[in-house]
This record gives C-alpha cells, structure tokens and sequence, in this order.
C-alpha cells in the first residue's frame, strides 16, 4: 500500500464477497522536503505605505505575506523553517512561524523605501519559486525632508519676459519628501514670498522625481523669502531671493533743489545762509525702486557755477549736492545718474549780492554848457560779482570831478535821485562854464565811487 496524500488511512478487505470485520490503519505523513513549484508566498495587502513603526495591515502600511509549503504531492508540511526577503532596500519583515498544522507560516512586512518590491521566501532552505509583489508608495509630504531651492539667489527688477538667463527670473525648485526621504509624484505645489509685487509661473503637480519648478520674478527690489506648501504642508526650508534694482529711468528718477532762490556767493556759501541750494537727486528704476550706488554728475545753464561733489547714491538712492554761483540769473539744474539724462529738472533764481560799488552805464556826453546832457547819464549800483545790485535804492549823488573849466565848474540837478532797481537815472544834468575834459564822480554811501570819462561842455 502507498498513497501520494498525507492523511490517516484505513485499510478494508473483501474476501469471495464476504467483507471482514477487522481492518488496518495506515498513517500517511508528508514529505518533509517542500516543493519549490508547490509551495507558496501570497501578500495580503500588494500597495501599502511607507512606514517604520507602528504599521498595521488594517492602516495600509503593512503587507500579510503567507508562505504555505508543501510537498511534491501538495501536501501541506508542517514544522518547517521559512526566511523571508525583499527587493530593494528599507525592508522589515516580523519573525515568520514555523509552518503550522496547514503547511502555513505569516509574517507583516513593511518598509521606508518607496518602491516595487518582490518578495521571496525559502523554506528549510528551499528557495520556492513563486514571489508576491508589493509596491510601497510615499508616506505623507515631510516639512522638514521636502526642499524649496532658487537659482539665481540674485536678481533685477522685471515685470514682463522675466527670464533666469537674463538675470531677471529666479528658477524655483520644490521636491516633495516624506520623512524617509522618499520622493512624492503627483502633490500640488503652492509658492509665496514676502514683499510686494510679486510673480511666480505656474509650478504645477510634482513630477515622477517630486519635483515641481516656477519662475519667480518681482517688480520690487527688496530681499524676498521663498515660502512653499505641498499638499497644504508648509515646507521649513525657505531660501532668500534678493532684487536689485533696473537700470535708472530718466523719467521716474528727480532733481530737487531745496532753495528755489539765493543769493550770489563765491566762498563760505551755505543753504541756511540763503546764499546756496542743496541739490537732491533721487536714482530711482522704471518700477520706482530706489538705486544705491550710482554715479550722479550735475550741471547748470548760465554761468559761474559750481557744485561740490554729489559722490554716489546711497542706499535709499540718493545723492546731495551744494549748488552755488557769482553770476545772478536764473539757473536749469539738470542731472545724468549712470550716464541717463534725467528728464526732470530744478530752476533756481540767484538773486544779486548786496551792492559794493557803482558804475556809469551811461556816460556823460558832450553837451553846450547850461544844456540838459543827454542822453541821460546813468549809474549802476553792482555787487562785488559786478551784478546789478537790483535790490539797491539808495541816493547816488553826483559831483564834478575833473573841472574841464580850471575851477569855476558848476553842477545842477534835481536832488535827491534814488536808485531804482539799482540804477540812478540823471535827467537833468547841467554844467557851466564851457571846459574841456570835465569828469563826473558818482557816490553812494556805504559803497565805492565810479568816476566817468572824459566829456567837454561846449560854449
């Protein structure tokens, strides 16, 4: 008697027809040798996620695996030892039974690497050649593992066609992790930054490396602070973005003067004094950020001017300049930053200094003696720039000089003749006797004579 099925036997017999009454017992047992092809590795759960404690089959972060061995005759054995292993790295399994009273032995597997896994088993040192798969999927997106990167950290002002190549856009790269430092696909990717102004490109769902890239670009020149959530999971790493201004516009920079007026000045000239003005020029970019460190070259229309050396902007983009002048008109201030004429300018009048001497501006003429010289003689009350002193109204008074007449010169006129807007107009000069060579002397109190040419009173 044999049998290919482990299992208890009882053995009967007929003898001509007649069946006997007693009967043999026979125990069939399996071998103990499993079969490769016959044996079995079965995985309860065939995706879970990524987990290193506390992981359950129940919470999908453990697998069931099964290993039923069995013999050539698929018999179930019992008693065996069974080993377990996995692909790729991060795997755990719990201690496999012994196979039971079915051929059974279980284990849970889990593991912290995201990805396919085989599962393979041995029993009693015979590898069985059935596997079971599991794919282990990414756990939860980690603050701390996920990273937000930007390449330039250094960019300029822009507001339209802001690219990274031309130094105007800043590639943002955001990979999703969770705590085992597995990639994530497919999570959604939200980016801010602090400021003002601010633009990013779309950045999308994170590809098959977790990856999610933007290009970040702002109009506002300031440090910015990169901020991200993935799957609504605010990231720790936040990298620094600085935004350097554009190029100067000649339209949104400014020339100021802060005195529209002043007073004719050569040396010691201060603002306060109200013989300068203190020119402020402010770079600023076409989006109206200030500029720090540009160069700044002053002029003005007229003549006679000087500015003390504005140096370069600071760091609000502004530079400071003394503006002062000797010759009293009106002045257009006009500044260039980094070479760029800028469109606004400042008017500043310089008014004269006080007045420091006279002059004739008309001079005397010949004239028949007792007749009104004309045409009228004139004086100008100057100041020492040789301005019209225009704020001057004080008495001129007129004297002979030189007597053309050997001593009997007599002069006439209608005293007192007040400068007006320093100019003293003689109307009605006369001179007697007839002489040749007569000079006239012009004076004013407080301020230095002026003597005229030469003239002849005729008989």
């Amino acid at each position: 008697f044999s049998s290919s099925t482990a299992e208890p036997k009882t053995i009967s017999a007929t003898v001509n027809g007649v069946a006997i009454t007693q009967t043999a017992a026979v125990t069939v047992t399996a071998s103990t040798t499993p079969s490769a092809s016959l044996s079995t590795v079965a995985a309860a759960q065939t995706t879970i996620t990524a987990c290193s404690s506390g992981c359950t089959t129940g919470g999908g972060t453990a697998s069931a695996i099964t290993v039923t061995a069995r013999d050539a005759s698929n018999n179930p054995i019992q008693g065996l030892t069974v080993v377990l292993s996995a692909s790729g790295s991060g795997g755990n399994f719990t201690a496999p039974t012994t196979t039971n009273a079915s051929g059974v032995s279980t284990s849970t597997f889990t593991s912290t690497s995201a990805e396919a896994k085989t599962i393979s088993a041995t029993i009693s040192g015979v590898g069985i050649t059935q596997t079971a798969s599991v794919t282990v999927n990414p756990a939860a997106v980690s603050a701390g593992q996920s990273t937000v990167g930007a390449a330039p950290t250094s960019i300029t002002a822009c507001n339209a066609s802001c690219t990274t190549g031309g130094g105007t856009g800043s590639l943002i790269t955001v990979t999703a992790k969770d705590q085992f430092g597995n990639v994530i696909q497919g999570a959604t990717v939200t980016l801010g930054s602090n400021g003002a102004n601010n633009n990013f490109t779309a950045p999308g769902t994170t590809n098959s490396s977790g990856v999610a890239t933007s290009t970040f670009s702002s109009s506002t020149a300031e440090s910015k602070t990169i901020s991200a959530t993935i799957n609504a999971v605010a990231i720790t790493q936040k990298p620094t973005v600085t935004v350097n201004p554009a190029a100067v516009s000649a339209a949104q920079s400014t020339v100021t003067a802060g005195q529209s007026t002043m007073t004719a000045c050569l040396t010691s000239c201060t603002t306060g004094g109200g013989t300068a003005s203190l020119i402020t020029v402010t770079a600023k970019d076409a989006f109206g950020n200030a500029i720090p460190g540009a160069t700044v070259v002053l002029s003005s229309t007229g003549s006679n001017n000087s500015f003390t050396a504005p140096g370069s902007t600071n760091s609000v983009g502004v530079a400071t300049s003394t503006f002062t002048s000797t010759k009293a008109e009106s002045k257009t201030v006009s500044a260039t930053i980094n070479s760029a004429g800028i469109t606004q300018t400042a008017s500043v009048t310089v008014n004269p200094a006080a007045a420091s001497h006279l002059t004739f501006t008309v001079d005397p003429s010949n004239t028949p003696a007792g007749n009104d010289i004309t045409p009228p003689v004139e004086v100008t009350a100057l100041d020492q720039f040789n301005n019209v002193a225009t704020g001057f109204t004080g008495e001129v008074v007129m004297a002979i000089g030189n007597d053309g007449s050997g001593g009997s010169g007599v002069l006439t006129y209608t005293a007192p003749v007040n400068a007006s807007a320093g100019v003293a107009t003689f109307s009605d000069l006369k001179i007697t006797p007839s002489g040749n060579g007569y000079t006239l002397v012009a004076s004013a109190t407080g301020l230095t004579s002026a003597t005229s040419p030469g003239f002849n009173i005729t008989p």
